[in-house]
């Protein structure tokens, strides 16, 4: 009979490498333990026959995904990963692995105002999708996920008409271009320094500079590039921008100034200043098709 001997792994005696390996041990346990993380959902994939995959923007870890087991026609999770859902999370997360195991989900808000209306959906599905362009994995973004939450918690409240929408959805861009490092300059014009509130007719919106010039200048900057230039856009539009930048997000609805006409001036200088100052931005968002202004 042939009897296999076998030795245990030899040990080392060295007092620091001993020392060493019982804090690599102890790192290892601790990334492996389970977590607890405040998620946004932002969208959920079918994965094989039970199993989904939830991408969800975190408090505290930025965008995150995680594989939910057997979460096909299951109560287990009770409506947490459903879109715009806000839920605590206990799940696994392992060293260098892209996917996380979530365990479990307890209910913070369903948003459940967001289902109401095609308006509201629509709008909270740009959101989210501007979310899933911009958010890095696993990289902390407190500030965009109160934005986005305030955002959510805002649209759910909030009766909309084609006007109101255009100044939800221009606070958020704008926000979120500021979120991004890029800070407008529109207090005065880039040439002459003439001040907004002293400007008399439209003005010329800059897009590389994130600027504009008044009708004054137009002329005398021929250096400027032409794609550089956008569209005119009236003062008081400008002056919401300027609110939209600086104030909550919520106050925005109260306090706007401008007509239609002069929102819509300011989402179309919003898209290509995203479009040209954030990667990824350059392509339109497919939700957006489903937003109606009219």
């Amino acid at each position: 009979m042939n009897i296999a001997f076998y030795r245990k792994k030899k040990q080392p005696s060295d007092p620091l490498s001993i020392v060493y390996n019982k804090i690599v041990e102890t790192q290892v346990r601790s990334k492996n333990q389970l977590q607890t993380d405040l998620v946004i959902v932002l969208k959920a994939v079918r994965y094989q026959e039970r199993n989904q995959i939830i991408t969800g923007l975190s408090q505290h870890n930025g965008l995150i995904s995680a594989i939910t087991k057997n979460s096909i026609q299951s109560r287990r999770f009770g409506g947490t990963l459903e879109p715009f859902v806000a839920s605590e999370w206990t799940y696994l997360a392992k060293p260098g692995r892209d996917l996380w195991r979530l365990d479990q989900t307890s209910l913070r808000s369903e948003f459940k105002g967001i289902r109401t209306s095609f308006e509201k959906l629509s709008l909270a599905s740009v959101f989210n999708e501007i979310i899933l362009k911009i958010a890095q994995p696993e990289q902390p973004t407190p500030q965009l996920f109160q934005l986005h939450a305030n955002a959510l918690d805002l649209v759910e409240k909030t009766e909309l008409d084609s006007q109101t929408l255009l100044v939800i959805l221009n606070a958020y861009l704008a926000k979120i271009l500021h979120w991004s490092g890029t800070q407008p300059s529109l207090t005065c014009c880039k040439n002459c320094q003439t001040s907004l509130t002293e400007i008399q007719g439209n003005v010329l919106c800059l897009v590389e500079d994130a600027g504009w010039l008044c009708q004054n200048c137009r002329s005398t900057e021929m250096h400027i590039k032409e794609r550089n230039f956008v569209h005119s856009i009236e003062p008081i539009a400008l002056a919401d921008f300027m609110f939209y930048l600086s104030h909550p997000i919520k106050q925005s609805i109260h306090l706007f100034q401008s007509s239609k006409a002069g929102q819509e001036q300011i989402l179309g200088f919003l898209k290509r200043l995203l479009g040209y100052h954030i990667p990824g931005f350059n392509e339109e968002l497919k939700s957006f098709r489903f937003l109606n202004f009219s």
